[in-house]
């Protein structure tokens, strides 16, 4: 999980970021909250390497970054362990969501990738109810 990511990025960009610093190869998941009513991000997101090393690979690179591309954010990164570990988990976690219900534009859902390319999200295993609307409410948050 990564803490303090501007609000003006996107998982889009995140992945721009990562593949430009090397990582988009060892990167299978990655979410960026969007707030739906601002089309700003949240400030955090979730990124899941394919392993323990290049995690903590990944957690030395971003713990205390602060060189983000395109944005006025100086703030830096903090890196934290996410309730929810493993490409497995993170799939269980999204695939059933109200975020992937066909009403949500694919700008809010999270993406998978493989070796650095996106890939289609597996399909729910059961029906997806509609998302509700909440004025200024998230598109998820961590639980």
């Amino acid at each position: 999980m990564l803490r303090n990511v501007p609000q003006s990025y996107t998982c889009d960009s995140l992945i721009d970021l990562l593949e430009s610093m090397g990582f988009s190869p060892w990167v299978d998941f990655v979410y960026v909250p969007v707030k739906r009513t601002e089309m700003l991000g949240v400030g955090y997101a979730f990124a899941n390497l394919t392993t323990p090393e290049r995690a903590e690979e990944f957690r030395r690179a971003f713990d205390g970054f602060d060189n983000w591309p395109s944005s006025f954010s100086k703030t830096a990164c903090a890196t934290h362990w996410s309730v929810c570990q493993g490409l497995k988990e993170n799939v269980r976690r999204y695939r059933n969501s109200p975020l992937m219900s066909d009403d949500v534009p694919a700008f809010f859902k999270p993406v998978l990738l493989k070796n650095g390319v996106r890939i289609p999200f597996p399909q729910p295993t059961k029906k997806v109810r509609p998302r509700r609307e909440y004025k200024d409410q998230r598109l998820d948050s961590e639980e």
